[in-house]
């Protein structure tokens, strides 16, 4: 399926997306990728003795010559200690102090620092989603996913995970269908039905649409209850399915606010992510969820408006 270069600014919007998964069951990736190696830190004071004294009347040693860790030199935020939840839904709305605020995980996120919004629609997908989860938190950052109603009946527990760790869920229909094509009945049960499906995994919250494709119209805006969520820069991953050029993509179009489009569907993503988050952060950006960057940004989403960037 050839899909649009750009996005209309007015009436149906078409975005470049990935073809809607109903065409195309069987093109999804099969195969978990492997995980990102977590590296092993080698145990102090293991070395056996090569022979033992002879001792007598001696009372048993009190404790072993294993030193108590020191803590890292890490600074401390000069934010009011907030308790960290244990899950998101505990977790209270964000309070800016100064130029900062906690973010999902306890994470402290800057207002004056560089920042933007990785997202990851068409998923979930065992294996594939776990692994992005994993992936940003192993580099204290968080993503949004855009989920689809037939794969949160196949893989809750994936949506679950993500929750459980601070990342955003969000709606993108029940059936990945373009809403500005079908009647405004069928296009409200494809947001309301699928929403109801995140609901009853726990999801609270405003839980945001990506209208499949970008694809909207004034029907969509006025009947949608929540803000709609696009994209300022498209990875393409979709069309190429390469790990370099999703990479370079990416890394070639953001900016501080942006909002990036990606899909956690294909192994080519997961594989480019391990070389774009940390890229990312070595050049000084913070990785939020949507909620996070407009938060930073000040901005108060409104139902039904469209929003490509945080600015």
């Amino acid at each position: 399926m050839t899909d649009a270069a750009e996005e209309p600014t007015n009436g149906a919007v078409t975005g470049s997306e990935t073809p809607t998964p109903d065409a195309t069951p069987t093109t999804e990736p099969v195969n978990t990728p492997t995980p990102v190696a977590t590296p092993t830190t080698a145990p102090t004071n293991t070395e056996v003795p090569t022979n033992t004294p002879t001792v007598t009347d001696t009372p048993a040693p009190t404790a072993t010559n294993t030193p108590t860790p020191t803590a890292t030199n890490s600074p401390t935020p000069t934010l009011s200690p907030t308790p960290v939840p244990v899950n998101p839904e505990a977790t209270p709305a964000p309070r800016l102090v100064g130029n900062a605020f906690i973010g999902a995980g306890g994470r402290v996120i800057y207002t004056d620092k560089p920042m933007l919004a990785i997202t990851f629609d068409d998923g979930p997908l065992e294996g594939y989603t776990e692994a992005l989860v994993d992936l940003f938190m192993e580099y204290d950052s968080r993503a949004t996913f855009f989920n689809v109603g037939y794969k949160i009946d196949n893989y809750p527990d994936s949506v679950k995970y993500a929750y459980s760790k601070g990342f955003q869920m969000g709606n993108h229909t029940l059936d990945h269908v373009f809403l500005d094509q079908v009647s405004a009945k069928e296009a409200k049960r494809q947001i309301v039905e699928n929403e109801a499906k995140l609901r009853k995994l726990g999801i609270e919250g405003v839980i945001m649409l990506r209208p499949p494709y970008g694809a909207y119209n004034d029907t969509i805006a006025a009947l949608v209850e929540t803000p709609m969520i696009g994209w300022s820069v498209d990875s393409r991953d979709w069309e190429t399915k390469n790990v370099y050029k999703t990479r370079e993509q990416i890394l070639a179009d953001v900016r501080d606010g942006y909002i990036v489009l990606c899909h956690e569907i294909y192994q080519s993503t997961v594989e480019a992510m391990q070389y774009v988050v940390p890229e990312l952060i070595n050049k000084g950006y913070q990785l939020v969820t949507v909620d996070e960057l407009f938060f930073a940004k000040g901005l108060q989403p409104e139902n039904g408006k469209y929003y490509r960037m945080a600015k």
